[in-house]
């Protein structure tokens, strides 16, 4: 079985819409329309499983699936096997084909909508949302990260626990925490190079919490350090991660009251959102639910540990009752992607998700 990406403008594109319009299934007319007056950007592809040179299934790659303004994609759409080459994992291999293609293009998630039970869920998609169709019903929104096997995955918080307390009965809770504290490191630097030109002398605010974000977010701040950029932590609460604090302090890093940040955010590059993490709780309380807009105010960007401080990783997310929460222009999330970085419209206020590998899963990071 061979599967190929058809561009718009190449000759097997004529090809595949006229299969597609002799298709007996009663979306395939829709994506025929689409294909014959070449509705797809240049990213965009038709895939097509082919069985000695002849075209036994297809689906599409793009932006926007049969229904538009969704909030979400890309989308894999309208997935057709021939009935006698069913039951061989055509379609499962012909996802697996765009899921890579998709990965290459820098999409960190792709979606597909489909009215059908347990029949995405088997290639380890979960299920987000559910969106309106105009007859009343309601088509279902799946979500799948592209890296494949169980770093892909998005998991809800006891899922996330399971994996972190056996991650860390093997190689212990620091090593965990520092694996964290890199990988969110690495990805403010090249935040700092490109928005500023270098790390070093730019102005980095940490905003700790009490907990493990915290520390993720301290320790990220003292690699920061060690690589020239002046680095100022604040507490958000009475108790802070300790070891995390004092390696920053060690590493040259300032102290910094809550009120005194508050009233210089205009003056530092970036602020890394270390407040909550996944045990958090929806909504931040005074004097946290001001410093939301101070920052939008202050136009510094966020760059937020594991999901925005405010909001809740699994649902109800806490943005539908109106509850306070910080906004990331970058979430870096560890180990897998959570609910709300996948579901509208709390994806939203997560702005670019970026995954890093902590070694949770078999072969990952070590």
């Amino acid at each position: 079985m061979e599967f190929l990406g058809i561009r718009v403008d190449e000759p097997m594109w004529d090809q595949v819409t006229d299969y597609v319009g002799h298709c007996e299934w009663d979306v395939a007319p829709i994506l025929w329309q689409r294909m014959r007056a070449r509705l797809f950007d240049e990213w965009e592809r038709v895939f097509v499983a082919l069985d000695d040179g002849a075209i036994v299934g297809y689906c599409a790659f793009s932006q926007v699936d049969y229904i538009e303004d969704t909030g979400y994609g890309p989308f894999i759409g309208y997935v057709w096997v021939e009935p006698r080459c069913r039951g061989h994992r055509v379609s499962q291999q012909m996802i697996e084909v765009v899921l890579g293609y998709a990965r290459g293009l820098g999409f960190g998630c792709v979606y597909v909508l489909s009215g059908h039970e347990g029949l995405y869920e088997k290639y380890g998609f979960v299920l987000v949302d559910k969106l309106p169709l105009p007859d009343g019903e309601l088509e279902q929104v799946f979500v799948i990260g592209t890296e494949g096997g169980e770093l892909g995955q998005v998991v809800t918080v006891p899922q996330m626990r399971d994996a972190e307390a056996a991650a860390i009965a093997a190689v212990g809770d620091d090593a965990v925490m520092q694996r964290a504290a890199a990988g969110l490191a690495d990805i403010v630097a090249r935040e700092l190079a490109a928005r500023c030109g270098c790390v070093e002398g730019c102005r980095v605010l940490v905003l700790a919490g009490p907990g493990n974000n915290g520390g993720d977010g301290l320790f990220a701040g003292t690699r920061l350090a060690r690589q020239g950029a002046r680095v100022t932590a604040c507490r958000t609460a009475g108790q802070v991660h300790q070891r995390g604090w004092d390696a920053l302090l060690a590493a040259g890093g300032e102290e910094a009251s809550l009120d005194d940040a508050r009233a210089s955010l205009g003056d530092f590059d970036l602020v890394i959102d270390a407040i909550f993490g996944i045990g958090g709780k929806p909504g931040l309380r005074p004097p946290l639910d001001a410093v939301a807009d101070e920052l939008i105010a202050a136009a510094v960007p966020v760059v937020a540990c594991d999901l925005p401080s405010g909001m809740s990783a699994d649902p109800p997310f806490g943005l539908a009752e109106g509850l306070p929460c910080l906004r990331a222009d970058v979430t870096v999330t560890f180990g897998a992607r959570k609910l709300c970085q996948v579901t509208q419209p709390a994806m939203a206020v997560c702005g670019r998700v970026d995954l890093v590998d902590i070694g949770l899963w078999p072969g990952g990071a070590g």
